[in-house]
C-alpha cells in the first residue's frame, strides 16, 4: 500500500479537528434577552451576557461568583488584531486585590499604598490641578432637591455617593459626592470616550470590528472587549484624555489597566455632563458615545433609569458597574437624561458599596433614583409653568 507523506496526514488531521471545533462553536446557546443597538452579531451577544459576564436579571443568584465572559470567535479571528482571550488587567500590588474578583474587574489599591494616592479630598475649596477645568458651582446639599432621597440615604448603612447636575438650571446637588469609589465597569465610559477620540483624530469612524468591541464593552459590559479597546488606545492616552476634559483627579488612575480606576460620584456626574452637554468633546465622539449608552442591553437597564416614567417622554443613556468585593457588593449606576424634545435635561450618578447581595444593591440604587427623578420632574414642571 502506498504510504501518505507525513505532512499530508498531519494536515488531514488538522482539518478534522478544525471542523469539530467549528461545530461546537455553532452550537452556542441562544443570545441572552435584551437588544443591542447597531447590529452586533448574535454570537457576540451570546458571549457577553452582561456586566462582568453575568446577567442582572431576577433569576441571577448574586451570592454566586460571576463567570468570565468568553470572547466571540469571529472577533478573535480578525488578522492583525489582538485576541480577546488575553488576561484581564490587574493592579500590580496583588496584596491589595479584593478576595472576591470572579467577574474579572480588579480592585483598586487600598488607601495609602503609594504616596501619589494620598491626594486631598476633592471639594469645592480644593486648589485646581494643572490643566483642570473649573467645575460647577459648589454643590448644594441633596436635601435641597429631594429631602426624601436625602433622608433615605442617611438611614442606610451603605457607602453611598450621589451627584445630580440639573443641566437646564446649571445646579448641582450632592451627598457624599467627593468620596472615592472603585469605579468597577463605570471605568469603561472614559475608556470608550478616549477610544472614540483617538479614531476621531484619525478622521474616521470606528471600523466594523472596533464598533463591535465598543458595543460589547458598553452595551453588554464585556471585560475582554474592554481589554481589547484599551490595547488599541495605547498606554497613557486615557489619563491624558481625562486630564484634557478637566476631570483629574476626580477620576484618577491607580495603575495600568482599565479596572484600576477610582472616582467620585461628582467626578462621574461631571464626566456625563461633559459627554452630553460640554464643549470639550467633539460632536462625533459625543454622538457615538450617546448612541452606545442609549443602546445598553435590556437586562442591564436598571439603576438610575428606575422611576423615570414613560409618561415623561424622557430618554436615558446609562452604564452600570458591579462586583462582589470583600466588604460586600459594589453597585454603581450613572447616566444622562434627555427631555421629551431630546434636549439634555440632567445627569445622575449613584456610587455605592457594602451591599449584602447584588439584588439589594440594585434595589437601593433604584429607590434613590426614583426619588430624584420625581423631584427633578417637579422642578421641570415649575419652570414650564413659570414660562407660560
Amino acid at each position: 500500500m502506498e504510504r501518505w507523506p507525513i505532512g499530508l496526514v498531519v494536515a488531514f488531521v488538522a482539518l478534522l479537528v478544525a471542523a469539530g471545533a467549528s461545530f461546537l462553536w455553532d452550537s452556542t446557546p441562544p443570545s441572552p434577552p435584551g437588544s443591542v443597538a447597531g447590529g452586533v452579531p448574535s454570537a457576540a451577544q451570546a458571549a457577553a451576557e452582561t456586566d462582568e459576564g453575568e446577567s442582572a436579571q431576577a433569576e441571577t443568584r448574586p451570592e454566586q461568583a460571576l463567570p468570565e465572559a468568553a470572547g466571540p470567535a469571529e472577533l478573535n479571528a480578525d488578522p492583525g488584531e489582538e485576541p480577546l482571550n488575553e488576561p484581564e488587567p490587574t493592579v500590580a500590588d496583588e496584596a491589595a486585590r479584593s478576595d472576591v474578583e470572579a467577574e474579572g474587574v480588579p480592585a483598586a489599591k487600598s488607601d495609602g499604598d503609594e504616596e501619589e494616592e494620598e491626594e486631598a479630598p476633592v471639594g469645592a475649596d480644593r486648589e485646581e490641578q494643572p490643566g483642570e477645568r473649573a467645575g460647577p458651582a459648589s454643590p448644594q446639599p441633596l436635601a435641597n432637591l429631594s429631602p426624601t432621597a436625602a433622608r433615605l440615604i442617611d438611614g442606610l448603612p451603605n457607602e453611598i455617593g450621589v451627584a445630580v447636575i440639573d443641566l437646564r438650571r446649571d445646579l448641582t446637588f450632592a451627598a457624599d459626592a467627593n468620596a472615592y469609589h472603585d469605579l468597577a465597569s463605570l471605568a469603561k465610559v472614559p475608556l470608550m470616550l478616549t477610544f472614540l477620540d483617538v479614531v476621531a483624530e484619525k478622521q474616521r469612524p470606528p471600523n466594523e470590528l472596533e464598533q463591535t468591541l465598543l458595543e460589547l464593552m458598553i452595551q453588554w459590559s464585556d471585560n475582554k472587549a474592554a481589554t481589547a479597546i484599551e490595547e488599541r488606545v495605547g498606554e497613557g492616552r486615557e489619563r491624558a484624555f481625562v486630564e484634557e476634559i478637566g476631570l483629574w483627579p476626580r477620576i484618577r488612575f491607580l495603575d495600568e489597566g482599565w479596572g484600576a480606576i477610582e472616582g467620585s460620584a461628582l467626578g462621574v456626574a461631571l464626566l456625563f455632563r461633559e459627554l452630553v452637554a460640554g464643549d470639550l468633546i467633539s460632536p462625533a465622539v459625543r454622538e457615538g458615545a450617546m448612541d452606545l449608552l442609549a443602546g445598553v442591553a435590556q437586562g442591564q437597564r436598571w439603576g438610575v433609569a428606575a422611576g423615570l416614567g414613560e409618561e415623561s417622554g424622557a430618554t436615558a443613556g446609562l452604564k452600570n458597574g458591579w462586583y462582589p468585593a470583600g466588604e460586600g457588593w459594589v453597585v454603581h449606576s450613572a447616566g444622562y437624561f434627555l427631555d421629551a424634545s431630546g434636549e439634555p435635561d440632567y445627569v445622575l450618578a449613584i456610587l455605592s458599596g457594602n451591599h449584602p447581595t447584588l439584588d439589594q444593591g440594585i434595589e437601593t440604587v433604584e429607590r434613590i433614583a426614583a426619588q430624584l427623578h420625581a423631584a427633578l420632574r417637579l422642578e421641570a414642571d415649575r419652570v414650564v409653568r413659570a414660562n407660560r
